[in-house]
């Protein structure tokens, strides 16, 4: 995913950040768990938490009924896009 990518260098250096090349190694169950606190991460935070949480869930929704396997693809992005908003807001208020 070239895109995560391009933006790492952006995020606050708080902020966790992973790339695993799946052409040259496996992930392992731990680099799993932490996709998964990502997953709920996302879920909690754009579907539950956020102004915009009717338009993920749509977003979600229509991913599943149209596209059922590019569900992975379409939650990197909206993960991506929640982090770019943060971002954005970040340099804004500085």
């Amino acid at each position: 995913m070239v895109a995560g990518v391009t933006i790492a260098p952006l995020f606050p250096a708080g902020w966790n950040r992973r790339l695993v090349d799946l052409n040259v190694e496996r992930l392992s169950d731990r680099e799993l768990e932490w996709g998964d606190v990502g997953l709920g991460k996302s879920l909690l935070r754009q579907g539950v938490l956020a102004r915009s949480r009717l338009a993920y869930w749509r977003f979600l929704f229509n991913t599943l009924r149209r596209h059922r396997r590019s569900l992975d693809t379409a939650m990197a992005l909206a993960i991506m896009g929640y982090h770019l908003q943060r971002i954005t807001e970040t340099y804004c208020k500085s």
